[in-house]
């Protein structure tokens, strides 16, 4: 299994506050597994309350944030790229993914715990057992029989998921507030206010990014640049390459370096 893409890191808050500790989207799948405390989660307005020895799974390019719970908050951040799963369970794991569940089966809890044993070890001599972990932990995820916790929809989740759902079908043209507000019969300022208030950024901004991550996706894939840009709604490759450094923090040339 080809690893290049695996991120592995542990970070740990002491005191967490009421506050955001991540809000992103990337084109990469995310496990989250809370290993101390408790923190809230956000994903694309399904929110929930993760706790202890609780994992999630969060899809390539969906928006999520990460708030803090009044609790120490310890986490494992897994990041990885679809060609990480074994292709055997590529298409259960990513069936399980689009599930917005939180998993806590005693067979995770304890994989999880060796990953992090192992990677708390920092030495290249445990990197085939850490390896073969994380693999375990992939398996575990697509094919093991659990009972998953949903994540919790706050009230205005319907309306949050159909302004998604218009931006995701639209990603490839222009993308008006008047005509995001018209397909959920609801007026520009109106939206603007909700999408702010429960998702912690403006619409505009979650569109910008949400288009920057996309082209980011499809540069990672062998798409060249100039069609990447046409793919997400530029006709201005100049007015492309100029955001896309901006969200991204890399130019296309260097994403396509890196692949």
């Amino acid at each position: 299994m080809d690893q290049e893409y695996l991120r592995a890191e542990i970070v740990r808050t002491e005191n967490c506050a009421n506050r955001i500790y991540d809000q992103h989207c990337h084109p990469y799948y995310e496990v989250l597994f809370v290993i101390k405390g408790s923190v809230q989660l956000n994903i694309e307005g399904n929110v929930s309350v993760l706790y202890e020895n609780t994992g999630v799974i969060i899809e390539p390019l969906k928006y999520h944030i990460v708030t803090g719970n009044q609790t120490d908050y310890h986490r494992l951040i897994l990041l990885f790229d679809e060609y990480d799963i074994p292709v055997e369970i590529r298409g259960l794991f990513s069936d399980n993914a689009r599930v917005n569940s939180a998993y806590s089966s005693k067979t995770l809890v304890e994989a999880f715990r060796k990953y992090i044993q192992l990677l708390e070890k920092n030495d290249d001599l445990y990197l085939p057992l850490q390896s073969a972990v994380f693999t375990g932990i992939l398996y575990s995820l697509a094919l093991e029989e659990r009972a998953p916790v949903r994540l919790s929809e706050n009230k205005n989740s319907n309306r949050i998921k159909a302004i998604i759902d218009y931006v995701e079908k639209n990603l490839s043209g222009e993308i008006r507030l008047s005509d995001v507000a018209s397909s959920v019969y609801m007026s520009e300022s109106a939206i603007c206010h909700l999408f702010k208030e429960t998702m912690q950024t403006s619409l505009k901004q979650y569109i910008i990014e949400k288009k920057m991550m996309y082209a980011r996706s499809l540069l990672q894939q062998g798409i060249a640049p100039g069609s990447a840009a046409i793919a997400c709604g530029y006709k201005n490759y100049a007015s492309f390459y100029k955001m896309f450094c901006k969200i991204v923090g890399k130019s296309p040339a260097d994403v396509i370096a890196q692949r």
